[in-house]
């Protein structure tokens, strides 16, 4: 029976092994703090992009401002309260909020409380001054104030997409990026795919950049965004031309900054089914012959809902949304093929599948993390009547 001793190079007993030690234990503290700021400053960035942030001065009758009052900014539906007192100038800045209808309401000593209703857009700084009235604390005047079309502060040209032309507007094919023809100096190819599918003020579409929720959503390879999401994922997108900072960059064309929807503290939910088919469509054939349109069967109908899991607790899933889209389609194509080819009929069949679910966490009052799944099929079958000689 053989024996076999070893020593490792460092014994932890000794005491030049114990200095050694604490030197690689200190090296990897470093290092692992170092990487906590570099992703905390990451998702900070991502952050500033997808969140907006309300500021103003607060002033009493006189125009005078006021120190010391109270700003709470709420959203019902989101489940999200942020409290702030003006400093001595009478200003206040409420930073990091999503994109929705926020109440705002300002108290002072010896003043009334004014509240206002405004809808917040992402990647915005919005102004709102308030001025005060004079009365009991248990006076409330609430007013709804709507921000102004330009923002003043801002370096960057474009326009946002709200959710109710998503909702309201009618999209052929309910792909969301052909509201983009809403934006100044946007184009809609719909011949085209990726490179030259939305070219922007004479800038080819893989100029431009995508993100969906602060992360990148660009295809390098053949232009245009990289993973497709059906529109009822859709909550609102921003879209900048020119002039626009530094934390997007990688584009030389604009910049399509896009939100998903996420759950709130009611439950609320959308169906919806188009169909469509060769009954109101007409002839285009080539052939003068043919005055029937061909055969076309489209069906699109989707599913969404989001809602609380668990509603206002800490360290918790809060809230989350699904949706589904489904697209079914077979048609036959308007073609004349040479006559050394024995083919009447050339088509295809088309069927795609769009899941999306979001998770959103809860980790103290003012601290939310979301997370994000996405899955997606598609198949097209190309097929004709009779095969080729």
């Amino acid at each position: 029976m053989k024996t076999i001793h070893s020593q490792s190079l460092v014994d932890p007993t000794r005491a030049d092994g114990k200095s050694v030690r604490r030197k690689n234990y200190f090296s990897l503290m470093i290092l692992s703090l170092g990487l906590f700021v570099i992703l905390c400053s990451t998702l900070v960035s991502m952050a500033q992009t997808t969140t907006s942030t309300i500021e103003g001065v607060v002033t009493d009758p006189n125009g005078a401002v006021v120190a010391g009052a109270k700003v709470t900014v709420k959203a019902a539906t989101l489940a999200t309260e942020r409290n702030v007192t003006t400093d001595a100038e009478g200003f206040y800045r409420i930073s990091a909020l999503p994109a929705g209808v926020y109440t705002v309401a300002v108290s002072g000593n010896g003043f009334a409380e004014r509240t206002s209703s405004i809808e917040l857009t992402l990647n915005r700084v919005a102004t709102l001054d308030v001025k005060l009235q004079v009365g009991s604390v248990s006076t409330i005047v609430t007013v709804t104030d709507e921000l102004p079309l330009l923002e003043p502060n801002a370096s960057s040209t474009g326009a946002t997409v709200t959710p109710k032309q998503i909702q309201d507007l009618p999209v052929n094919g309910r792909e969301y990026l052909d509201l983009l023809q809403l934006i100044p100096g946007v184009a809609i190819n719909r011949q085209s795919s990726g490179d030259n599918a939305n070219p922007v003020l004479g800038e080819r579409s893989g100029n431009n950049n995508f993100f969906i929720d602060g992360h990148p959503n660009k295809d390098t390879v053949n232009g245009g965004p990289a993973a497709q999401f059906n529109q009822e994922t859709i909550a609102e997108f921003q879209v900048l031309t020119t002039g626009y900072k530094a934390e997007f960059g990688q584009a030389s064309g604009a910049i399509v900054n896009v939100i998903t929807k996420s759950g709130g503290n009611r439950f609320n939910g959308v169906g919806s089914l188009f169909a469509r088919n060769e009954a109101l469509d007409s002839s285009n054939s080539l052939d003068r012959a043919v005055t029937q349109p061909v055969y076309l069967r489209r069906f699109d109908y989707s599913l969404a809902g989001g809602g609380p899991i668990i509603k206002d607790r800490i360290l918790s899933v809060k809230f989350k949304f699904i949706s589904y889209n489904s697209i079914n389609k077979s048609c036959i194509k308007n073609s004349i093929f040479p006559t050394c080819f024995s083919i009447k009929y050339f088509g295809n069949a088309y069927f795609r599948i769009d899941s999306f679910f979001r998770f959103q966490f809860r980790i103290r009052n003012n601290h939310n993390s979301w997370s994000r799944l996405k899955y997606f099929t598609q198949i097209v079958n190309i097929w004709c009547s009779k095969s080729c000689r």
